[in-house]
C-alpha cells in the first residue's frame, strides 16, 4: 500500500507482490494507491492476482507509474474514489497521472474512472491528464483493456499491442474512452476487436 504520500519516489525494484496463483491465501495481494501527490513509482511486478492488479482508492494528482510487470492477472487497474466534480481541479479525481513504459501480459481489464451521468451532468471520478505511453500488452482476454467512464484529456501514445483477445468473438474495444483523448503511434499486431 502506498498512502498518503507527497514529493518522494518510491523504488520497488526487486518487489513482486504474488497472487499465489490466485489462490484464497494471495487473492488480495494487490498493489493499492491512495492520496498520492507529486509521487514517482518504479519498477515491480504484480503477478497472478484474482483481484484487481492495482486499486486506486483516493484522489491522485502528479503521479508517475513506470517499468512495472503485471503478469496474469484476472482483474486490471481499477480506480474508484466515489469523489463528486464540481468542475473544479480540487475534485478531480486522478490528475496528471501516467502509467509509462509497463507490461502487461495476459492481464484483465482495466476500470480507470467511475462514471459521468448524462442526464444528471454529474461525473463521479472525473480523470484528467492522463497519459500511457511506451507500454506493452500481450497476451489475456480482457475485451476492453483500458476503460475510461469519464475522461478529460488522455494521451495515448508509442504503445505496443499483440496477440490479444484473442479467444473473443464479441464487438469490444482494447481502448474505450467516454470524454476526450489523443490517440497516436500505438502498434497493434494481433487482436480481436476495435483498438480504439
Amino acid at each position: 500500500t502506498l498512502e498518503q504520500l507527497n514529493n518522494v519516489t518510491v523504488q520497488l525494484t526487486g518487489v513482486i507482490l504474488d497472487g499465489l496463483s490466485q489462490t484464497k491465501d494471495g487473492f488480495y495481494n494487490v498493489l493499492s494507491l491512495n492520496k498520492l501527490n507529486n509521487v514517482l513509482v518504479v519498477g515491480g511486478t504484480t503477478q497472478n492476482n484474482g483481484y484487481r492488479m492495482m486499486y486506486i482508492s483516493g484522489q491522485c494528482k502528479n503521479v508517475i507509474f513506470s517499468s512495472h510487470n503485471f503478469i496474469n492477472n484476472n482483474e486490471g487497474v481499477f480506480f474508484n474514489a466515489g469523489i463528486k466534480w464540481d468542475g473544479t481541479d480540487a475534485t478531480v479525481g486522478l490528475q496528471n497521472f501516467a502509467i509509462r513504459n509497463c507490461n502487461f501480459i495476459n492481464c484483465g481489464n482495466s476500470i480507470i474512472g467511475t462514471s459521468m451521468d448524462q442526464n444528471t451532468g454529474t461525473v463521479t471520478d472525473l480523470v484528467k491528464n492522463f497519459e500511457i505511453s511506451g507500454c506493452k500488452w500481450r497476451g489475456g482476454n480482457p475485451g476492453t483493456a483500458m476503460y475510461f467512464p469519464a475522461v478529460d484529456s488522455a494521451m495515448v501514445f508509442n504503445n505496443t499491442i499483440d496477440s490479444v483477445n484473442m479467444a473473443l468473438t464479441n464487438d469490444n474495444r482494447i481502448f474505450l474512452f467516454i470524454g476526450t483523448a489523443e490517440f497516436y503511434n500505438n502498434t497493434a499486431n494481433i487482436y480481436q476487436g476495435h483498438v480504439a
